[in-house]
């Protein structure tokens, strides 16, 4: 049934990695085709053994919501080399709200960032400048820039990273939640 469904809202359910593994194998193995247009399991105590299931299929559906999970360094690169596997795929929002992402994490998130229509980033710890000068050049420098909304608000941010990130975003006319 998940399989023909446009929407899946799995909200606060227990999923196994194990059964992440088999859901993100049957819905690349569909016979028929995609059908899934937005993912649902934030609140699923996620991890980044989740996280790499997950980024096997993220970029076959449109929308994906993995908010309150706890994602590091090894869940975020298997996410940035599956968008470069399937050449950014149909993926248009991400939302990463709560997932305790860090500065290392935003670095390496961000050369896919900018070619998402709407990434969710708030409440997560960049207090770093790195991973921010990283996406602040990655919006930048990216030709084929989709990025229209990015939210990075009470992610523990410096007054001068702040300022950089309003730059780039008037710069290039992306609406930018910061506080």
């Amino acid at each position: 049934i998940l399989l023909k469904t446009e929407h899946v809202v799995l909200q606060g359910n227990l999923i196994s990695p194990i059964e992440l593994k088999i859901f993100s194998s049957q819905i690349r193995e569909s016979k028929g085709g995609v059908v899934l247009k937005t993912l649902d399991i934030s609140s699923s105590n996620l991890t980044d053994e989740s996280l790499q299931q997950i980024a096997k299929l993220a970029f076959l559906v449109e929308n994906i919501d993995l908010h309150n999970s706890s994602f590091g360094p090894d869940g975020v690169t298997m996410l940035v080399k599956c968008f470069h596997k399937f050449e950014g795929g149909v993926l248009k929002t991400l939302n990463l709200r709560m997932c305790k992402l860090n500065d290392q994490c935003l670095s390496i998130l961000s050369e896919v960032i900018p070619h998402l229509n709407s990434v969710v980033l708030s409440s997560n710890n960049f207090g770093g400048s790195v991973g921010l000068k990283a996406l602040a050049e990655s919006i930048d420098t990216t030709e084929k820039r989709k990025l229209k909304h990015i939210d990075l608000r009470h992610s523990r941010i410096t007054q001068e990273m702040k300022k950089v990130m309003n730059e780039v975003c008037r710069k290039h006319k992306i609406d930018l939640k910061i506080w």
